[in-house]
């Protein structure tokens, strides 16, 4: 029988989880065709999400594990310390928060079963509030015309993978990226499902503002050369402008013996001021650039597994 991991990324979602363990573990043991078994990955949480996992755990010791991280490491390296430590033929993500219908993954398998080694949760709609879906919206459909075509234009983060494209992937040990660009990377041809992204119910996303930001930064830098290439055509533009206008003064010059100004400081002081900032604008995302090129060449791990916790609990004491 086939074994079907469904992988759980934890990061402060104690309030979350005895909620959403209870139906995963109910999905998990009543799945047909499958043997199942659940990993939750704590990513560094700090507010006593590892102790309700570990609670979970003791009382399903038949179908629960729980990887613990050295420290907070994010979501991407926590789905991939999951998948490093996963028996299945098959691998599932899913959010502690319930966004996401579990009860969805039987219509996965069902794709994958035909062949599929990459099957995704299209999202038609999220009920999310207003500013998370303009900033997703926009974010995915820039993804789309600028990294990657395949992209779905309303995003997606609930997938199952063959195990061929978990282990392709965990193998690149690619930083600062999305797993979702990385699957889409690999080339493997892919089903989509659709679905009805549901609204968080209890506690608070982590998923804050600034981490959404240098997730974009991430995305755009590291797959991409938009930035680069936009600040070329910057550079291109601005110097055909400052070319045109001293060509201008010339001509006036020439013309009626005037520049037209004075003293002449007010367009100099423009001039020196737009362009050391566009300057300094070029270097940072150089910088950017360069700093993803040094983090890869350090080599250090994706993430670093503290223990894992599995089977009899009183076998580990």
């Amino acid at each position: 029988m086939n074994i079907f991991s469904i992988i759980v990324p934890v990061y402060q979602n104690a309030v979350n989880l005895p909620l959403s363990l209870p139906a995963y573990l109910e999905f998990a043991r009543n799945l047909s065709g499958f043997r199942t078994e659940l990993i939750c990955v704590d990513d560094g949480s700090t507010d006593g999400s590892l102790e309700v996992l570990l609670d979970f755990q003791r009382q399903n010791p038949d179908v629960m594990r729980v990887v613990k991280l050295t420290r907070n490491f994010g979501q991407y390296s926590a789905l991939m310390a999951g998948m490093s430590v996963a028996k299945g033929d098959v691998m599932g993500q899913l959010t502690a928060d319930m966004q996401d219908p579990v009860e969805l993954f039987e219509e996965m398998l069902s794709k994958w079963s035909d062949g599929y080694k990459i099957v995704i949760g299209e999202r038609t709609e999220r009920r999310d509030r207003f500013l998370t879906r303009v900033f997703s919206r926009l974010f995915n459909r820039l993804v789309n015309s600028t990294v990657d075509a395949r992209f779905p234009r309303e995003g997606f983060d609930f997938f199952i993978l063959d195990r061929e494209v978990a282990q392709s992937a965990v193998a690149l040990n690619e930083k600062n990226t999305s797993l979702q660009l990385v699957m889409l990377w690999l080339g493997y041809e892919f089903a989509s499902v659709p679905y009805i992204r549901r609204r968080r119910k209890v506690g608070r996303s982590s998923w804050t503002f600034w981490k959404k930001i240098k997730r974009a930064i991430d995305v755009f830098v590291t797959n991409s050369y938009l930035p680069i290439r936009a600040v070329s055509g910057l550079g291109f533009t601005f110097s055909f402008v400052a070319f045109a206008y001293l060509l201008y003064r010339m001509v006036r010059w020439i013309v009626t013996g005037s520049t037209g100004e004075v003293q002449g400081w007010m367009s100099l002081a423009f001039m020196v001021t737009f362009f050391s900032g566009l300057i300094l604008l070029a270097l940072g995302i150089i910088g950017e650039y360069l700093w993803r090129i040094f983090d890869n060449t350090k080599r250090h791990p994706l993430f670093i597994v503290d223990t894992v916790f599995e089977g009899d609990p009183h076998a580990r004491e």
